[in-house]
C-alpha cells in the first residue's frame, strides 16, 4: 500500500465521505487515491473556501473535516482558512501537496516553507513512508483534542507513491481529564456564597456535547444564562431563564446585568468567545471549562478545567434555587428586544434589517441550518435570532474571515441533505468569493444564499462615521444580483418590502435547487445602532 492509498484508507475508516479542495500536479496521486476509496472530492474555487467548508463539517459531525490542496499559492490559501478554523475551535485536516526533495535544488517556483505557513495551526506534520499511519493517527487526535482546531499534513508527488515500511496506527479518541478536584473545591464557596450570580455560556460547550447539563444546571440553580455566538442554540432560547446572546450590538442590558452580578459562572468560555473586549464587569469570574481558556482578559479567579458534563451535573447541587432568575433574564429580553427596533424611518424599495430577519424566521423551520458571515448584519442576526436548536447556527467569530457562509452552507448541505439550509453573506463578502456560486451551482443541491445588500463595508464604514474622519473606500455601488445568479445558472428573488417578504423567502424555501435571494437594506440604518 503506498502512502497516498494509506492516506484515503485511513480517511475513508475514520468515517470521511468528502474532502473540500482544489486538485494540483503535485497531488494527483493523493486525489487518485481519494476516488478509489469511494471518498468524494467537492471542487471549490478557492482553498479557503475549502478550509470554510471543511471548518463548519468539524462543528457539525465533531469529527475533522478535511480540505485539500497543491503546493505554492494553494497552500498560501489554505494556510488563512486553516488558521482560521483553529480559532473557530473547529477540529480540521488540512493536506497540502509539496515539493519533491529531488526537486528543490532547481525549484523556485511556488516555494514556500510549508511548517512556518501553518505555524498558527495546531501542528504540521510531513508524511513519510516511516511515519505516515502514526502520524495520521496523531493529527486526527490532536484536531479533535480541546481546544479544538486544525492540523495539517503534507506529501510531495514522489513520497506519495512509496509503499508503507511501518505498520498501520489507529488513532485514539481523545478524552478530556477528569475534573480537578482541588479547584473544584476553591470554587466552591464563590458558587453557594453569591447572591445575584449569572451564567455565561461560550463555545466549549458544543466541543464538550454539554448542553443536557448545562440546561439542568440553569433550571437546578435558576439562573439567568446568555450566551456567546459561537454558543447560539447550545441553550434553547426560548426557555424562562435564557437572557440573550453576549456580542456587539443590541447587549446593553445583559452587559448591565453582568456588571450587578456578584458572580459570572463562565461554561466553556475562551478568548473566540470575544467577551471581555466589551465587557469590563467588577464581578469574580469562575470558568468552568474542559480547557484552560487562553484568553489573558478572562483573568477567572477560579478556573475549573476537565470533563464538563459531569462537573455541570455535579454542581447542581451545591446551591439553592434562586427566586428571581427568571424574572431577571425576563427583563434583559425585554430590553434587548426594545434596543433591536431602530428609530430609522422606512425606506422605499429596502427592509430593514429587524424586518428582514424576523420574515426569515418565521418563513424557515426550527431545525433550519444558517451559516452567517461577517458584517454589520450578523450583529443584529446573532441577537435577534431565535433557535433552541444546538449545531444550528454557524457563524466565524475567531479571526472573523469574510466569505465564511456559502462554503459552510455547502458543508452541511453535503453532510445532511434533508435539512433546510441558509447562508447569509453581505454583498462584500459574497463578491470576495462569487465564485463558489459556481460550486453551488453545480452540486444543485437545494439551498438558499440570502445576500443582504447595502453596497458597502458597512462596519468599516460605521467606525469612520463614528471617529468623524471622510467616508473613503467603503462604498463599491450596486451589483446585478439577478443578472449574476442567471449567469451561473440559480433562481433568484428579491426582497425588497416587508408585505412580501415572508412570502417570497418561504416559497424560497420550497424550492428543489439552490437560489440567490437578494435583500436589499440601507446602510444608513446601521448609524442607528445602540
Amino acid at each position: 500500500m503506498t502512502i497516498a492509498e494509506y492516506l484515503a484508507t485511513f480517511l475513508k475508516n475514520s468515517g470521511v465521505q468528502t474532502v473540500f479542495g482544489l486538485p494540483g500536479g503535485e497531488n494527483v496521486p493523493v486525489v487518485e487515491a481519494l476516488r478509489q476509496a469511494g471518498i468524494g472530492l467537492t471542487l471549490m474555487h478557492h482553498e479557503i473556501s475549502a478550509a470554510f467548508a471543511a471548518d463548519v463539517l468539524g462543528q457539525l459531525t465533531d469529527s475533522p473535516g478535511v480540505c485539500l490542496s497543491t503546493v505554492g499559492p494553494g497552500a498560501v490559501n489554505l494556510a488563512a482558512g486553516a488558521t482560521a478554523a483553529t480559532r473557530e475551535r473547529s477540529p480540521v485536516l488540512a493536506i497540502t501537496a509539496e515539493i519533491a526533495a529531488s526537486w528543490l535544488p532547481n525549484v523556485t517556483h511556488m516555494k514556500v516553507d510549508l511548517t512556518a505557513l501553518f505555524g498558527q495551526t495546531k501542528g504540521s506534520h510531513h508524511l513519510t513512508p516511516d511515519n505516515t499511519p502514526a502520524t495520521l493517527a496523531a493529527s486526527w487526535q490532536l484536531a479533535q483534542q480541546v481546544p479544538r482546531g486544525a492540523v495539517h499534513v503534507a506529501v510531495d508527488p514522489e513520497t506519495a507513491v512509496l509503499p508503507l515500511t511501518t505498520p498501520i496506527a489507529l488513532p485514539n479518541p481523545p478524552e478530556p481529564e477528569p475534573f480537578d478536584p482541588v479547584m473544584l473545591e476553591a470554587a466552591l464557596p464563590y458558587l453557594r456564597e453569591a447572591k445575584r450570580p449569572f451564567l455565561l455560556a461560550g463555545v466549549g460547550v458544543e466541543a464538550a456535547g454539554a448542553q443536557p447539563e448545562l440546561l439542568a444546571l440553569a433550571e437546578a440553580w435558576q439562573i439567568p444564562v446568555a450566551v456567546t455566538p459561537k454558543a447560539k442554540g447550545h441553550f434553547p432560547e426560548n426557555h424562562p431563564l435564557f437572557a440573550g446572546v453576549f456580542t456587539a450590538y443590541g447587549d446593553k442590558a445583559l452587559r448591565q446585568a453582568l456588571n450587578e452580578a456578584d458572580l459570572v459562572v463562565g461554561v466553556g468560555l475562551d478568548s473566540v468567545d470575544f467577551v471581555t473586549s466589551t465587557w469590563n464587569s467588577p464581578a469574580p469570574v469562575l470558568n468552568l471549562a474542559e480547557a484552560e481558556a487562553d484568553d489573558p482578559a478572562l483573568r477567572p479567579v477560579v478556573a475549573v478545567n476537565g470533563r464538563l458534563s459531569p462537573l455541570l451535573t455535579h454542581l447542581q447541587t451545591i446551591r439553592q434555587p434562586h427566586s428571581d432568575g427568571v424574572a431577571r433574564a425576563a427583563d434583559i429580553r425585554q430590553q434587548i428586544a426594545a434596543a433591536l427596533v431602530t428609530p430609522y424611518p422606512d425606506t422605499p424599495g429596502c427592509l430593514k434589517l429587524h424586518d428582514l430577519i424576523a420574515a426569515l424566521r418565521r418563513a424557515l423551520p426550527e431545525e433550519t441550518a444558517v451559516t452567517v458571515d461577517v458584517g454589520a448584519f450578523k450583529l443584529v442576526f446573532l441577537q435577534q435570532w431565535r433557535t433552541n436548536t444546538p449545531k444550528s447556527v454557524f457563524v466565524a467569530n475567531g479571526l472573523s474571515a469574510m466569505g465564511y457562509a456559502i462554503p459552510g452552507a455547502i458543508a452541511i448541505r453535503t453532510a445532511q441533505l434533508h435539512r433546510p439550509v441558509v447562508a447569509i453573506a453581505g454583498d462584500g463578502a459574497l463578491l470576495m468569493y462569487a465564485g463558489e456560486l459556481a460550486t453551488v451551482a453545480r452540486l444543485q443541491q437545494p439551498l438558499i444564499i440570502l445576500v443582504v445588500v447595502d453596497e458597502a463595508l458597512s462596519l468599516i464604514r460605521l467606525k469612520q462615521l463614528r471617529q468623524e474622519v471622510t467616508i473613503h473606500a467603503t462604498e463599491f455601488g450596486y451589483t446585478n444580483y439577478e443578472a449574476l445568479a442567471a449567469a451561473f445558472g440559480l433562481s433568484y428573488r428579491l426582497v425588497d418590502n416587508v408585505a412580501t417578504a415572508e412570502e417570497t423567502l418561504r416559497e424560497a424555501a420550497g424550492l428543489t435547487h439552490p437560489v440567490l435571494v437578494e435583500a436589499r437594506v440601507n446602510k444608513v440604518e446601521y448609524e442607528h445602532f445602540r
